[in-house]
């Protein structure tokens, strides 16, 4: 179950990075709720979500994205996944360094498993001078 997990978080990431935005309605959950670093805000509804990664991508440019393996742990139709991530980014002109974890739950529907809730923990590790 876990093999069909990742692939799910692979394909996820592979459609934003290479923007094919329309794809990541597939995704999610019809009432996906994705958390903003801090708690500071929440956005949801899949298409909600969707656009979160249009507008990100719209106005930052990925400069590397090194992305590991979630850990993955199932229990009948929910699994909650938290995988490594380090993102060098550039917005506004200014670089970033980000790592951290991409924390995702999913609940199995359909037979599907898709993300009910999403929430970035991460840190700066670098930027401009």
């Amino acid at each position: 179950m876990s093999d069909v997990i990742q692939h799910r978080i692979n394909l996820l990431n592979d459609a934003w990075r290479n923007g094919r935005f329309d794809e990541l309605s597939r995704y999610f959950h019809a009432d996906a709720v994705l958390v903003a670093p801090g708690f500071s805000q929440r956005v949801e509804g899949r298409e909600a979500i969707s656009s979160t990664y249009r507008e990100f991508v719209a106005n930052a440019s990925v400069d590397e994205m090194i992305l590991g393996d979630a850990r993955i742990d199932v229990f009948g139709d929910t699994a909650v996944t938290s995988a490594p991530f380090t993102m060098t980014y550039t917005i506004g002109g200014e670089t970033f360094t980000e790592a951290g974890q991409d924390l995702l739950v999913f609940t199995r529907e359909g037979g599907e498993w898709l993300v009910v809730w999403r929430m970035l923990l991460s840190r700066e590790v670098g930027g401009d001078a």
